[in-house]
């Protein structure tokens, strides 16, 4: 048996074929919550917000976890 939750992550992941944990890199430069992170930052998805709109990624230099749009990401 699933949760709803669960359900709602599948989903996110079905829409934008980004999943949870997966690595992903910044398409542009792009400022967040007042951090500037390059083009080219590595990072991994640590949870999606708004149905795949949104990722919460933990960005590996500098070390962070900022919410990013995914129109910025790039599996």
């Amino acid at each position: 048996m699933k949760c709803v939750g669960q359900h709602k992550k599948e989903a996110a992941v079905a829409e934008t074929g980004l999943a949870e944990f997966s690595e992903v890199t910044l398409k542009r430069p792009v400022k967040v919550q007042g951090v500037l992170m390059p083009a080219g930052a590595h990072g991994v998805i640590m949870g999606a917000y708004a149905d795949g709109l949104a990722y919460e990624v933990e960005i590996s230099s500098p070390l962070v976890v900022l919410t990013i749009e995914r129109e910025d990401l790039q599996a």
